[in-house]
């Protein structure tokens, strides 16, 4: 087993127990933020998921622009979960947990990037 094949592992449990913790977050928010922004936040986060499949069974030569997609995908859900906050659905504690988590999934994706190499990088 390569290096690769340990991130790939490393990036799926710890992105389950995200989901797991924004799932409970969802679950206890008020009724309005569960069919609104509730509802877009956990769309994102099983499309993410599906990516992450993509990329542990895909050919070595489309990983790179799964993981382009992957850091666009967190982006944008740290963009909903910063507006939950500032609309108070959530509080402190659970922007900064899920804010943390994503940072973490993020340099571990980061790693994955890197392990790749230049190899399948884009000329420009």
């Amino acid at each position: 087993m390569n290096n690769r094949d340990n991130e790939k592992l490393k990036l799926l449990p710890k992105y389950d127990e995200y989901v797991v913790y924004v799932n409970k977050m969802i679950i206890t928010s008020p009724k309005c933020c569960r069919l609104s922004i509730g509802d877009e936040l956990r769309k994102s986060m099983y499309n993410t998921l599906y990516h992450i499949y993509r990329l542990i069974y895909l050919d070595d030569k489309y990983r790179l622009n799964i993981c382009n997609e992957l850091d666009a995908l967190f982006s944008y859900q740290r963009a909903i979960i910063r507006s939950m906050y500032d609309l108070r659905y959530i509080d402190l504690k659970k922007k900064t947990n899920c804010i943390k988590y994503l940072g973490e999934i993020g340099c571990m994706l980061g790693g994955y990037v890197k392990s790749l190499g230049v190899k399948y990088a884009k000329k420009i």
